[in-house]
């Protein structure tokens, strides 16, 4: 199946089925994830695993009590940050520091 195919044959998953997903298989959702273009190419965000079901239970008031938050076997948390300027003055502040290769 070619990606355009599988982008556009999503659906939104209303209820898991309580099977759980093998690690290998979520370690590489994250690889890709690591790869994902953001502006400037800060990838502005950190990425929490949440597994504890009394920590989903807690967190489904957040998500519009979503029966999906509960029943997944990993709920992906993607918590960005907004700070842009700083974020920007840090990338900056490596790149000074970074020899150049020519």
């Amino acid at each position: 199946m070619e990606f355009n195919d599988i982008v556009m044959s999503r659906y939104a998953t209303k209820k898991f089925d309580g099977k759980k997903i093998p690690e290998k298989k979520v370690d590489e959702l994250l690889e890709m994830v690591r790869f994902a273009p953001s502006a400037l190419n800060l990838q502005p965000w950190k990425i929490k695993i949440v597994t504890d079901q009394k920590i989903k239970v807690q967190l489904k008031p957040a998500g519009f009590n979503q029966e999906q938050i509960t029943t997944c076997s990993h709920l992906l948390v993607f918590c960005a940050d907004p700070d842009y300027d700083g974020l920007i003055k840090k990338a900056r502040s490596a790149l000074k520091e970074e020899p150049c290769a020519r």
